[in-house]
């Protein structure tokens, strides 16, 4: 891990600790931002290793994707057999083989392929447990969370996107299915991903020849996952604040859904209870008071950023199902055109 991602991954874990123990609270998104702010970001992008797009991985991904296909089908066809674990005959090679793929720009490779095959391995219940930690560890590893992401937008997205991705997909599978995972190991996901939201800004949705970059979708996803999780409530406004601070610091458009996803796992954990609803609406009441105060910029990222505010609200509006005092506070802002 880059040093300077290394020191702010170190500075959340800090800033994570103190607000379990009550020291921090309101001011906690400030802290965020400072502590964001301090991690430099390049203006020329280093070269991407990304995997090779040959005949002969083509074939062993279309051959992968069959033999589990076809497995799956037959699991649907034997009511004696679904819900059961067949044979766990994948072998640790194909495995690394498939993660390997979810950095490729080529989506016949990594939507097509290594994505519905994480899939397809889950619902047949073929990885091993060992394989199952060894997915996680590997998609929430530094090493495919950060891989670029403070350069200039480049197809480093992907890797980093479909680690996300494929993450929420392992946390659903394992609350559903395996069972597996500590509560430590969990612990480090959120952490991980509070770290990779505040940094990414690559907000691309479809991309042409490659396909869907969508990183806001899949952190949608995670955080759903996360939500359901025996976390203290401190580590899920934590992980609440990062992402809606996140969010904000996007230089793209988010106009392919990410508002309306993230509209809804917001109103998921506001709705659970109380405590996760006032602390959305102080942070809606923070990011209000920023836009109070600052001036319009001539500049693609700001608009950017303005719009994708409007969207969010705008989404929230129309779900009408987040507690009173938030839907009182879309309202008024609503009234006033959205600030």
């Amino acid at each position: 891990m880059d040093q300077a991602i290394q020191d702010f991954y170190d500075r959340l874990d800090v800033l994570r600790l103190q607000l379990n123990r009550g020291d921090i609270y309101k001011n906690l998104p400030t802290l965020l931002s400072a502590a964001r702010d301090q991690v430099p970001r390049k203006k020329r992008r280093s070269a991407y290793h990304r995997p090779t797009t040959s005949a002969l991985d083509l074939a062993r991904m279309l051959a992968l994707n069959k033999r589990y296909r076809d497995r799956l089908q037959e699991m649907k066809h034997d009511d004696d057999q679904a819900g059961q674990a067949p044979a766990q005959d994948l072998a640790d090679g194909d495995l690394d083989f498939i993660l390997d793929q979810l950095s490729n720009t080529d989506l016949r490779l990594r939507d097509h392929g290594a994505f519905y095959l994480i899939n397809d391995l889950l619902r047949t219940h073929t990885l091993t447990d060992e394989q199952f930690h060894y997915a996680v560890a590997v998609v929430s590893s530094p090493e495919y969370l950060f891989d670029h992401i403070m350069e200039p937008e480049a197809d480093a997205l992907f890797k980093r996107s479909f680690s996300v991705l494929v993450l929420g997909t392992l946390l659903f599978a394992d609350r559903t299915d395996y069972h597996t995972l500590t509560e430590g190991e969990v612990l480090v996901i959120l952490h991980r991903v509070a770290a990779y939201a505040l940094l990414e800004q690559d907000g691309r949705g479809y991309i042409d020849g490659k396909g869907w970059g969508h990183a806001w979708i899949h952190i949608g996803n995670v955080v759903d996952e996360l939500g359901e999780r025996n976390l203290t409530r401190a580590d899920k406004i934590f992980l609440l604040s990062a992402v809606m601070l996140g969010y904000q610091s996007v230089r793209d458009a988010l106009a392919y859904g990410e508002d309306q996803r993230l509209a809804y796992s917001l109103s998921t954990l506001a709705n659970k209870e109380t405590f996760y609803a006032d602390y959305l609406l102080l942070l809606l009441k923070q990011w209000q008071g920023r836009l109070m105060t600052m001036r319009p910029q001539e500049n693609v990222a700001f608009w950017n950023r303005w719009y994708n505010r409007n969207r969010l609200l705008e989404a929230m509006i129309l779900r009408n199902d987040y507690p009173d005092s938030i839907m009182k506070f879309l309202g008024d802002i609503a009234n006033n055109n959205l600030g």
